[in-house]
């Protein structure tokens, strides 16, 4: 029976081994599998103020950045161009810029190639040159290409008038 008994041993403790089963997967299924991050409820913007508490210094170099004021809603003190009724001509299109109420518009082709106010909702970039955005009913927002040229010509007379007078 002594003689048997290595052989029973073996049996027992390689025969219940069931890790024959598991050869054919990876040595750890977590090696495989990607961790996907736990969501809970809709991912929001929090606010750059919410980050300063521990982004002191990034904060301070980002506030009042070109890229800090990239895209602002458009009122009195972001809004560079002049909206004082100016009126502005660009392939045959009458587009005019002016105010009602605080709020600013321009007034170009729409659509149906029909002259139509738009409301200004954000104005886009700083210098040397400022878009300004529509909000379209589908929530679509359009840099107007008028009010590209528009600001263009500005910062090209400035530019012109600066040259004309150090000559």
């Amino acid at each position: 029976m002594n003689r048997f008994f290595p052989y029973i041993l073996l049996v027992l403790l390689f025969g219940c081994d069931n890790t024959d089963e598991q050869r054919d997967e990876p040595a750890s299924k977590q090696e495989t599998e990607i961790r996907m991050p736990v969501i809970l409820g809709n991912a929001q913007y929090v606010g750059k103020d919410k980050c300063a508490g521990c982004h002191q210094q990034e904060t301070d170099q980002f506030t009042g950045s070109h890229h800090d004021l990239a895209m602002q809603h458009a009122n009195s003190k972001t809004v560079l161009g002049n909206f004082n009724n100016v009126e502005f001509y660009a392939n045959d299109v009458k587009t005019i810029f002016f105010k009602k109420n605080d709020i600013y518009f321009v007034t170009t082709d729409g659509a149906e190639g029909k002259l139509e106010d738009f409301e200004v909702k954000y104005t886009f970039g700083v210098t040397p040159l400022q878009q300004y955005l529509i909000e379209f009913p589908d929530g679509r927002l359009q840099a107007l290409l008028s009010s590209r040229q528009y600001r263009r010509q500005k910062v090209q007379e400035r530019m012109t008038e600066r040259d004309l007078a150090c000559a």
